[in-house]
């Protein structure tokens, strides 16, 4: 571990359109030591002969930064994590998506100096979402979340934003807890890194917005699915939080766990009535022994709607 060396992890699969916007967000930082670690989970667009061409290697060396590249076989975001995981030097470490991006020159400093002044472990700070054709809108006036709630905001997924360039951790923290590896999962590697981490980790925000999240409509985030596939997403990350209070046996009282529950099943009856899947409501509300009002008005208005 390198004293006061910022890490940074990116996989990227197909980002050759929209990368340039990171790395050109990482080379304007103020804070002198850090290194850029870009995993490529499979890219077909040439991404290393791009990094080449547009001589981010050498825009690297010249700043006093590093720049590293990996390749992988395409196998998922979890193993590109676990790729980058496996080469860091730094004191401090951050995972953003290679579509986001940092606002301005100081964030990293901002990150790195209120770890320090606060005598925590995780920082984090709000976005700002932008489109591809550029168009803003804020979040933070929006969200109304307590530091302290972190671990639970995030299990339930209330008062909680994902986009991990948002988020900034100690190191060790990450080698204690985590041992640097996360389980390799097709769904919820960010669940992975951050329950664990918020658990056993000391928290604080900056009440501004100091990055970029762009959203895509084609992206993995924000693609269409099969109603199938959907559910089975649904499933398998409530099966996965599930692991993780197992495996890093995380204090969850009974009480979260059955809003939890609820929560999932709601979710899959929504998606089902949203798709006019009745019979397939009822049979899982038979299996998961579980039906509320609020399914039963959403089928009734569904059925209204559709008749009309």
């Amino acid at each position: 571990m390198v004293e006061e060396l910022v890490s940074i992890i990116t996989p990227c699969y197909n980002g050759t359109s929209y990368i340039n916007r990171l790395l050109d967000s990482v080379l304007i930082q103020d804070y002198p030591h850090i290194e850029l670690i870009i995993v490529d989970d499979g890219s077909i667009d040439n991404l290393l002969g791009f990094l080449q061409h547009k001589g981010y290697f050498d825009k690297f060396h010249k700043k006093g930064f590093s720049l590293y590249y990996f390749y992988q076989e395409n196998q998922g975001q979890s193993v590109a994590i676990n790729l980058g995981l496996s080469h860091y030097n730094g004191k401090y470490i951050t995972w953003p998506d290679s579509d986001d991006y940092y606002k301005s020159s100081t964030v990293i400093s901002t990150f790195v100096e209120s770890i320090k002044k606060n005598n925590i472990e995780i920082v984090r700070c709000y976005p700002t979402h932008v489109s591809e054709d550029g168009r803003e809108w804020k979040t933070s006036g929006t969200l109304e979340a307590l530091d302290e709630e972190v671990f639970f905001d995030c299990l339930l997924e209330t008062n909680f934003w994902f986009s991990p360039i948002c988020y900034f951790f100690k190191a060790e923290l990450v080698k204690r807890v985590l041992d640097n590896t996360i389980i390799n999962s097709k769904v919820g590697q960010n669940f992975q890194l951050y329950l664990p981490t918020f658990f056993y980790g000391r928290l604080m925000t900056v009440k501004d917005e100091l990055i970029y999240y762009l959203v895509r409509e084609n992206s993995h985030s924000h693609s269409k699915r099969s109603t199938e596939d959907a559910v089975k997403r649904l499933v398998d990350i409530f099966q996965l939080k599930l692991s993780l209070i197992e495996r890093y046996h995380l204090e969850v009282d009974n009480i979260v766990l059955e809003r939890l529950r609820r929560q999932k099943n709601n979710a899959v009856m929504s998606l089902l009535v949203d798709n006019k899947r009745f019979m397939d409501v009822f049979s899982y509300a038979l299996q998961e022994r579980y039906l509320s009002f609020y399914i039963l008005k959403r089928i009734t208005k569904r059925v209204f709607l559709w008749e009309r």
